[in-house]
């Protein structure tokens, strides 16, 4: 049974994203003070130090909480469908069977993650880091890895035709028996990689 459900994920990743756009807000605040608060007396150095020490531990430790909520949980076989993980780390989580067409995860932690039959069909996996990951007998049609670390990561059995691979690192990966009709490979890494009966046509 899965660690979470829909509605307790989408909370999540909400704080999450709230949490990144106030502390941007705050940086960009802090980058650019008015001219009302440069003409403000000077606060002694040491207790503005204090008081920017208290401000700003609690927001990142949250921040990072957050940021690495999911990761070795299982959320296996849940319709996560659309959902936005950027930056989201999802180390060593289940995702067996999971839907996740249509997700954003650019920029998450995928490592040694098992994504095993899992739908990622039109996924934004843009600059990823999944090492060693379990990609078996997974949907990933048209899936976008540009710049995605992939090093050896299994894909056998899996649909990966119209994905995008540019610039990726795909070292020792498996792609046995994999789909790979129009595939884009340019300027792929694919070093010993294991391509044995997969169907590759119209390739770049």
């Amino acid at each position: 049974m899965a660690d979470f459900t829909r509605e307790e994920i989408e909370e999540k990743l909400e704080e999450y994203r709230e949490l990144i756009t106030a502390r941007e807000e705050e940086d960009e605040f802090i980058g650019d003070p008015n001219e009302e608060s440069a003409e403000e007396e000077p606060v002694e150095e040491e207790e503005t130090s204090d008081i920017k020490e208290s401000q700003e531990e609690k927001p990142v430790e949250e921040e990072s909480s957050l940021e690495n909520i999911f990761d070795e949980k299982d959320l296996s076989g849940l319709d996560l469908s659309g959902l936005n993980f950027h930056g989201i780390s999802l180390r060593k989580t289940n995702l067996k069977n999971t839907n996740l067409s249509g997700c954003t995860l650019a920029e998450s932690n995928l490592d040694q993650a098992n994504l095993d039959q899992a739908n990622l069909s039109d996924a934004d996996l843009e600059n990823i880091s999944c090492l060693e990951g379990l990609m078996t007998s997974a949907n990933l049609e048209s899936a976008n890895f540009q710049g995605a670390k992939l090093l050896g990561t299994n894909f056998s059995e899996s649909n990966l035709e119209g994905a995008n691979f540019r610039k990726s690192k795909c070292m020792e990966t498996k792609l046995v028996q994999c789909n790979l009709n129009e595939t884009d490979f340019s300027n792929a890494d694919f070093s010993r990689a294991n391509l044995q009966d997969a169907k590759i046509t119209n390739c770049n």
